[in-house]
């Protein structure tokens, strides 16, 4: 059973990304439960393009929330009429929900199960895409409250997904940055560090008072730092999410 604390995570992405919002789905009228946020694009109309995709990697993104730090990662391998892939949904200061897709294509449409994982809880569930040329179509998902369960609406609306270069998609890898610190940015929780890395990188880590509680640590410009944590993409720039501090 997915709990509510689950329905509420869907509640900040689904409705303006991905997916539908399951828990204010169960409360709203029959008329609403399928809206979303497509700015205004006809998603019938959206989905007609004629494309038989080739045997290859597709990777896609949708980032959302006031500051794009909400984000839908869909990774997909295409061979011989088969699917398999990754799919994520994280929000921001909240835990991911991720997990494999297995499953078919049969000209556009792709029918997979997603087995995901989250707060340490296992699940599945069906999940019904279209592939265009410049992006991946996915149905909407809705609350059945007499399952207490999200599922896909059959009937609902496609919400959008762009392409993205799969090169720059490597969010969900935890990752260790060590060097030293050039600059700092203030954020709601914390801050975002800007490590030059001793790899010769430059690299963004989130340092969160909410994630870290007690070990949350003030760095400064030029103090050596060594961190690690999971990558997210945030408007685009790869973002190390600071999970540990390290010595």
């Amino acid at each position: 059973m997915i709990s509510m604390f689950r329905s509420r995570f869907y509640n900040n992405i689904l409705t303006v990304s991905a997916f539908l919002v399951s828990g204010l789905a169960a409360c709203q009228s029959p008329e609403s439960k399928t809206s979303s946020a497509l700015n205004g694009q006809d998603s019938t109309h959206a989905v007609a393009e004629s494309y038989t995709p080739a045997n290859g990697n597709y990777c896609y993104q949708l980032a959302s929330g006031s500051q794009g730090k909400d984000t839908l990662d869909i990774t997909l391998q295409i061979s011989d009429g088969h699917v398999s892939g990754d799919m994520s949904n994280r929000i921001f200061e909240k835990d991911a929900r991720k997990g494999a897709l297995e499953g078919s294509i049969k000209g556009q449409d792709i029918s997979a199960i997603w087995t995901y994982s989250q707060e340490g809880t296992k699940d599945t569930m069906k999940v019904l895409f279209k592939i265009n040329k410049d992006d991946l179509w996915q149905r909407s998902i809705k609350y059945n409250a007499q399952t207490q369960r999200e599922q896909t609406d059959q009937n609902g609306e496609w919400i959008k997904v762009p392409a993205t270069n799969c090169e720059l998609n490597t969010t969900g890898k935890r990752i260790e940055v060590v060097g030293e610190v050039v600059n700092t940015e203030p954020q709601e929780h914390g801050y975002i560090a800007i490590v030059k890395g001793n790899d010769g990188k430059t690299y963004r880590a989130n340092i969160s008072n909410i994630r870290l509680e007690r070990n949350f640590k003030r760095y400064n410009k030029g103090d050596k730092i060594k961190v690690a944590g999971d990558t997210v993409s945030v408007q685009r720039q790869m973002q190390v999410q600071v999970q540990e501090i390290r010595q």
